[in-house]
């Protein structure tokens, strides 16, 4: 049952039994209290850093441009054109990325 759905509600009745409701608040707060560092963004300078850290993650995490191409009068996605041609993505992306034919 591990690795389940069913195997994970039974391990938190097996907690909660033992420990408590409030078992992972619990451990949650004395592992905050035990932090000696001040954390990530302690102070106004700690939150500008923490603000900067955030949105070059956000930029790195968006999905890149979707590339289009004409199909049959019909104007699709590189993805949906190598579905319909029965050839791999990557072949088609490195194909367009050359500037070669793509089929």
């Amino acid at each position: 049952m591990s690795g389940t759905s069913a195997g994970a509600a039974k391990a938190m009745e097996t907690i909660y039994k033992k420990h408590g409701k409030d078992y992972f608040r619990t451990i949650g707060k004395s592992g905050g209290q035990n932090s000696s560092t001040g954390g990530f963004a302690q102070g106004e300078a700690g939150r500008e850093r923490a603000r900067q850290a955030g949105s070059v993650g956000g930029k790195k995490s968006k999905p890149g441009k979707t590339t289009y191409v004409d199909y049959k009068g019909e104007k699709v996605s590189l993805l949906e054109y190598s579905r319909r041609v029965g050839v791999n993505y990557e072949t088609i992306r490195a194909r367009y990325k050359r500037g070669a034919p793509l089929v």
